[in-house]
């Protein structure tokens, strides 16, 4: 993160991003370069009501904005990013599963947060800009994001653009089906890869697997989350390992699926599950070499993002600033 000081003694332009997700809602101001001079994180709450989140949007801004004594005009836009499909032309998000939003008009709640513009868009689509401006995707003129959270997002950058489709909603990764009969998912449609490859669907099948007698957890042992059981793999716990390589081999079926159809330079994974390290990236990159080299495609790389959990808050700023241009 860069000195706030030295941001504040150079009076520096400066953006806020936000990065609004199921569980978290992480907050920064941002530099012309791309640097986090300011940095705030927490939970989403139980409140997911539209106009309460952009509540808490507008008080952590507040907050930042009087912590570090930011001069009236230094504030030059604000950037957020949604866990949904939002069409960018008339600010309509379709629908945010893990909010519980659907056919929202953003206009009226993005007043609310009292500074214009307001530039928002999906949450990977601003992580990977986030990461094409100062993270894992620099150089690349077109690689893929995935987001592999309480969700999976995807993004598609294109010769350094979102690349959004006829009707300006961009790639969902995580609702292409991989097995027709599959469980239910939050979209409303079955078996698509989010139901099978989400720090979510990893941790429901573990628990599942556990409640079932696969294994009992020590008393008192809190319930798992997906960190834990990557640290249980790591370590030896064969249903934790049992866990983590089903969910590497949906991730491995939809990444090779992507790779066909869009022509990705690399692939950068980002969200909670992508700072899991070699137990996820080594297997994964075979996997997906495996499958690609079967078609006689030529291995894709598989990057874990650098920005990490900041990249949407760098993003969704350089959004805002994108906008002024």
């Amino acid at each position: 993160m860069a000195n706030w000081n030295q941001a504040m003694e150079k009076r520096e332009i400066l953006w806020a991003g936000f990065d609004v997700g199921g569980t978290n809602i992480k907050a920064g101001l941002v530099n012309s370069s791309g640097e986090i001079v300011a940095w705030r994180s927490i939970a989403t709450g139980r409140d997911k009501e539209p106009r309460a989140v952009f509540a808490r949007l507008r008080r952590l801004s507040d907050e930042m904005l009087a912590a570090g004594q930011v001069p009236s005009g230094q504030l030059a836009g604000i950037g957020v990013g949604l866990p949904g499909t939002i069409r960018q032309q008339d600010m309509l998000l379709r629908r945010a599963p893990n909010l519980g939003w659907r056919d929202l008009d953003l206009a009226p709640h993005l007043q609310q947060l009292g500074v214009m513009p307001v530039y928002v868009d999906n949450d990977a689509h601003v992580a990977a800009l986030g990461e094409a401006v100062s993270g894992a995707a620099q150089g690349y003129a077109s690689f893929l994001l995935i987001t592999v959270g309480t969700g999976l997002g995807s993004a598609f950058i294109y010769r350094g653009e979102v690349y959004r489709g006829a009707g300006g909603l961009g790639i969902e990764l995580g609702h292409t089906c991989v097995a027709a009969d599959g469980p239910r998912c939050t979209c409303g449609n079955r078996g698509c890869l989010e139901v099978f490859a989400s720090a979510s669907a990893l941790v429901d099948w573990y628990r599942e697997q556990l409640a079932a007698g696969g294994e009992i957890p020590s008393p008192g042992r809190p319930r798992p989350g997906a960190a834990d059981i990557f640290m249980a793999a790591g370590q030896g716990d064969h249903l934790a390992q049992e866990a983590v390589n089903r969910l590497i081999s949906y991730l491995a079926l939809g990444l090779a699926n992507a790779a066909v159809l869009l022509g990705p330079e690399a692939v950068v994974v980002g969200g909670g599950v992508g700072q899991a390290g070699d137990i996820l990236f080594r297997p994964l990159q075979e996997q997906l070499d495996e499958r690609l080299a079967r078609m006689g495609y030529s291995p894709v790389p598989v990057l874990p993002a650098k920005l990490g959990n900041r990249a949407g808050v760098v993003g969704a700023a350089w959004g805002a600033a994108r906008t002024n241009l």
